[in-house]
């Protein structure tokens, strides 16, 4: 099922806003939670974190909305925080959470309940196994496709500690067409202000490339960072984690601008197929068609030699199921460059750790448009 949004009616309810539709949305489905006392991992999940969302469905139109904000985990079990939105075009700040509840388990699963629903998960996903970074997706039946990824707030930063090229898997939600645009490619922060980006593009199959755009940047005290895109009003904001290894923006913050995400990792140097290995947890979405979504959420396993598997929850507007991916490749260039081929092929980067990847596409002609993030 699609849930349809009523846009007076929702956007007084903010964070999460995919949580007061999926309460509406039917209590059966989705993965059943084993209650909401924490798992004795769940003090991984702790302390204040960057977050962006991103989340389309069609409700008559298409209906983009994109997130940015603050949570904070308490490490026992409790989530709250204040976040802006972008639905549509139409942008709100700085309101406060709905009250949510939170369990990690063993295998670094974290789940996400609504306080006065606490016997269905609503959003599942992971977390990485320091703690810094989570992603999670929407596995309730009924909500819509929607997918969210944070990163811990550490330390004290300033311009000049977002500085160097970075790859960048995006997506735009533009309702004028409609159509979804994935974008991947290349950012060069220079330390004090100024960002130069370029990229491909994907929108709904056509393929396109975006000529270099200089624009403008910002780091706050607490690695909240904004980048102005030059030559329009669209600005996105979120934040960085630790020495700038993950970026995560959304947006546009300006009324009128597209709901968008980005999400950058640094390039890196001496790279190779052994630096994605690993079990990753991944979130994604996938426009199958003008008017149909899908958000994914799951394991990623890479073999650190060009192989890779999948086990992910699908929800197709609402529709939830489970699925393996079967065998896929992937190759890692020297400068931490990924692809990975499957139905189609995404182009992006891993991070010189390996702790995280950025994807986006497909590639080709006629594919779908495609975002994909990974952490471990």
């Amino acid at each position: 099922m699609r849930v349809r949004y009523d846009i007076a009616l929702v956007s007084p309810f903010l964070l999460l806003f995919l949580l007061s539709l999926a309460a509406c949305g039917g209590g059966g489905g989705g993965s059943a939670s084993a209650g909401v006392s924490p798992a004795p991992s769940a003090s991984l999940f702790d302390g204040d974190y960057h977050f962006v969302s991103f989340g389309i469905t069609d409700a008559g139109a298409v209906l983009g909305t994109s997130q940015w904000g603050q949570f904070t985990a308490d490490g026992a079990g409790g989530l709250s925080g204040t976040a802006s939105l972008n639905l549509n075009g139409g942008v709100t700040t700085g309101a406060p959470s709905a009250p949510l509840l939170y369990a990690v388990d063993a295998d670094h699963t974290l789940r996400v309940q609504v306080a006065t629903d606490p016997s269905v998960d609503t959003l599942v996903g992971g977390i990485s196994t320091d703690g810094r970074a989570y992603t999670l997706g929407t596995v309730r039946s009924g909500a819509n496709p929607y997918l969210m990824i944070g990163a811990q707030k550490a330390g004290t930063y300033a311009a000049a500690d977002l500085t160097g090229r970075y790859h960048v898997a995006a997506m735009i939600a533009d309702s004028s067409g409609p159509q979804q645009i994935a974008f991947w490619g290349t950012a060069d922060f220079d330390g004090s202000g100024t960002v130069d980006f370029e990229a491909d593009l994907n929108a709904n199959g056509t393929l396109a490339a975006i000529p270099a755009n200089t624009g403008s940047y910002t780091v706050g005290p607490d690695g909240d960072v904004t980048w102005s895109l030059g030559g329009s009003p669209d600005v996105l904001e979120g934040g960085m984690l630790g020495a700038g290894e993950l970026v995560i923006l959304g947006g546009m913050s300006n009324t009128g601008g597209n709901p968008s995400i980005f999400v950058l990792v640094p390039y890196t140097f001496g790279a190779s197929d052994a630096t994605l290995s690993g079990t990753y947890r991944f979130v994604g979405i996938e426009a199958t068609s003008t008017n149909t979504f899908e958000s994914r959420t799951g394991t990623l396993v890479a073999d650190g030699a060009g192989g890779l598997t999948a086990e992910l929850t699908n929800n197709a507007d609402g529709v939830i199921t489970t699925m393996s991916s079967g065998a896929l490749t992937y190759a890692v260039g020297p400068a931490g460059g990924l692809t990975v081929d499957g139905d189609a092929v995404l182009s992006g980067g891993v991070s010189g750790d390996g702790r995280f990847f950025v994807l986006a596409g497909g590639t080709s002609a006629s594919d779908n448009p495609t975002i994909v993030v990974g952490v471990r």
